[in-house]
């Protein structure tokens, strides 16, 4: 509710959890509801700046210490994520030594852990620095475990961090290293739209690099992706079109199209 996100604000609640978080008599169940409210009324503006002034990120990252309880993990995630919608904010949460621990996190198999861990990756790609050091960690080869996930809320946001990171050409080659473009091809037979939309799209992102175009050509991924110019959802279309203009900017053997059947569900496209 905005409005009771509005009311803590004003009633100097932040102080009030941060104290909660950093004191040593609180126990570690006190401290997964109080990180759980936070993922909620974080997404007040006011709320994420009080958080970062009142050093409640580092509180929170120093919860991630040790070895804490998988609900504390999963919802000092998510109070972490909410947080990082800021940009300043994702500088601190990357200053603070968070990468190390969400890569040791990827590697656990508790879902929630999982999720919660993934969505503050998300947000934390956009972020050069912490880019890097998800890259250096070893953290998109475990992404792509996640992406063919029968679980959705696990697989979408493995897909949409990967879209996000997919302008590194260094993400490019480890997509292409770890047999990326197959995991994402099988999410396009998915029922959920939404995958198949952002599958469709981190696809156009990833084949911007030759060796992505050429390992769809190599599992005939082209034919695929054609084939969902015709879906009936539109989105879906122009990420389809946009993955097949990447394709076709860096591989030679995808612009010959016609052999695909392409052009007719591109003029319809186009009117």
């Amino acid at each position: 509710n905005p409005q009771i996100q509005k009311q803590v604000s004003e009633l100097q609640g932040i102080r009030t959890f941060v104290l909660l978080l950093s004191s040593p008599f609180m126990t570690d169940l006190v401290k997964v509801h109080v990180a759980h409210t936070l993922s909620m009324v974080l997404r007040n503006l006011r709320n994420r700046i009080t958080m970062r002034r009142e050093n409640g990120i580092l509180a929170l990252v120093r919860l991630l210490e040790g070895d804490p309880l998988a609900e504390l993990i999963s919802t000092v995630c998510a109070a972490l994520a909410q947080c990082s919608a800021n940009e300043r904010n994702r500088c601190l949460v990357q200053q603070y030594g968070t990468v190390s621990y969400l890569i040791r996190f990827l590697q656990t198999s508790d879902l929630d852990v999982l999720v919660s861990t993934v969505q503050l990756i998300k947000e934390l790609v956009l972020d050069p620095v912490a880019l890097g050091e998800l890259q250096g960690g070893g953290a998109f080869p475990l992404l792509l475990t996640m992406v063919a996930s029968k679980d959705d809320k696990l697989s979408l946001p493995a897909i949409e961090t990967i879209y996000r990171a997919a302008n590194d050409e260094t993400t490019r080659v480890a997509i292409a290293q770890n047999s990326g473009m197959s995991s994402l091809l099988q999410c396009l037979n998915n029922p959920d739209v939404a995958i198949v939309k952002m599958a469709a799209a981190t696809i156009a992102g990833c084949a911007r690099s030759p060796l992505n175009a050429q390992a769809l050509n190599e599992v005939d991924g082209i034919t695929t992706i054609v084939s969902l110019l015709h879906h009936p959802t539109g989105d879906v279309k122009i990420n389809a079109a946009g993955a097949l203009w990447s394709c076709c900017s860096v591989s030679a053997k995808s612009r010959s199209l016609a052999a695909f059947g392409a052009q007719t569900a591109l003029k319809m496209l186009t009117g």
